[in-house]
Parts: C-alpha cells; sequence; structure tokens
C-alpha cells in the first residue's frame, strides 16, 4: 500500500474501516501555522515520515493520529491543544475509546457487549507516539506548535513483566533436535540461530523470504521457539 498517492490526497488501505479523512482540502495546511490534526498527518509523512520511518512505523503514526483526530477534532488546529487536553485524551483512550461496538441477534439482542478502553500499555505507545509527532512540529521550521502539549504528560504505570530467557541446556535441547531431524532439522537449526543471534524478531525475519518459501514453511508448519516465554511463530 502506498502512503501517499499523489500530493492532494491519502492513500492507507490498512485503515478502510472507521477511518478518519486526512487529505487537506487545500494547500492552507502547509502554508499557515494553523495546521490542523487532519492536516498534520499529510505534511508530516510528506516532510519527514516517508523519508525517514519505515512503512510499518508510518501506520502506527497514521493509526495514533485517527485517535487525536477523533478526540480533539481533525479540524482543530494544533496550536489550540493544551496539556490539559491531552490528559483528557489520555483518560479518554484509557477509560472510554470504542474498541468493539456491541454485537446483536436478529432480535436484538445482545449477544456481545460493547468494549471500551485501550490496554495501558497501549495507550503509553499511543501518547509516546504523539509525542514524538508532535515533537516534529515543534522544531519544524514553520513551528507549529510550542510548547509541545504532549511532553511532560505523565505515562501510565503497568506491571513489570518477568522476561524468561532460555536456558544454555534448553538452546542446546533445540539444536540436538535439529540435528535429528536431517536437511530439514539443519534448514531451521540455522534460521533459529540466526534469530538468537541477532535479537531479530520472528515475522521480519520470515518476511524475508520468498513468497515460495512462505508458502513452503506454510504447507509444513513449524515452531519457533522466542528468546521470550509464551511467544513463538506459528505459520
Amino acid at each position: 500500500d502506498s502512503v501517499l498517492n499523489g500530493f492532494g490526497s491519502l492513500s492507507l488501505s490498512f485503515r478502510k474501516r472507521n477511518a478518519v479523512n486526512f487529505s487537506p482540502t487545500s494547500l492552507e495546511d502547509f502554508e499557515e501555522k494553523n495546521l490542523s490534526v487532519g492536516g498534520m498527518y499529510k505534511e508530516y509523512v510528506a516532510t519527514y515520515a516517508r523519508a525517514n520511518k519505515a512503512a510499518s512505523s508510518i501506520r502506527i503514526d497514521h493509526i495514533a493520529l485517527e485517535d487525536a483526530a477523533s478526540f480533539f477534532s481533525s479540524k482543530k488546529p494544533i496550536r489550540l491543544i493544551t496539556q490539559t487536553n491531552v490528559v483528557r485524551f489520555q483518560k479518554w483512550l484509557l477509560y472510554d475509546k470504542i474498541v468493539s461496538k456491541a454485537q446483536h441477534d436478529e432480535s436484538g439482542n445482545i449477544t456481545k457487549p460493547e468494549v471500551k478502553g485501550l490496554s495501558a500499555t497501549t495507550v503509553n505507545i499511543k501518547m509516546r507516539t504523539l509525542k514524538a509527532i508532535f515533537n516534529w512540529a515543534k522544531h519544524s521550521e514553520r513551528k507549529h506548535v510550542d510548547p509541545n502539549p504532549f511532553a511532560g504528560v505523565k505515562e501510565i504505570r503497568t506491571e513489570k513483566k518477568l522476561v524468561f530467557t532460555m536456558t544454555p541446556g534448553e538452546v542446546n535441547a533445540v539444536f540436538a533436535q535439529a540435528d535429528k531431524d536431517g536437511n530439514a532439522g539443519q534448514k531451521w537449526k540455522r534460521f533459529v540461530e540466526f534469530l538468537f543471534m541477532t535479537a531479530c524478531r520472528r515475522n521480519e525475519a520470515f518476511e524475508e523470504k520468498t513468497q515460495k518459501q512462505r508458502q513452503q514453511i506454510k504447507k509444513q508448519g513449524c515452531y519457533i521457539f522466542a528468546l521470550r516465554a509464551g511467544k513463538g511463530f506459528t505459520p
């Protein structure tokens, strides 16, 4: 999916459902200091993100700005957003943002209730993302906002999770099993060694493979252990 389709319109098929239209109606968003929340995304991608960030990171930025547009209004000038507004936005994400709408059967009875509120971890990620974007706006040539209203807003406390790593004996056991499986085992042994040595994410390593290799993996099936307990890769 292309992030920008031409100069005047935005193409983001990965967020078709419930997407906010971020296409500016004119070039005013580029020429005035009253840059809106909606127009901000267009300029941010055109002048900075496209040249400095991966497409996956830009998608995260887009989703975070969608939430900002839903709460503040896509037409609201970003210079009018205060730290008090941002704190309210943070609470909205945590308690009131609709995650999934209620589902009903043919008789109108609720089969699945409405779900509101994101996890504290997700809220913190969105707040950090928007803080970085507003920091770009602050230091841009046009200095769209000053100060950054997201700066100084405390993150929500989250429980620290204990991360378990594989012991040397467990690692050797994985490789020993691969040695017993002949050529197929050696292939996966090299793949797992690559993950261990680089700390590369499993999906990142998998994406580097060709379409033919992906199809073969999905047909055969496998499970790759992660360095973190409870996570694995299952095509």
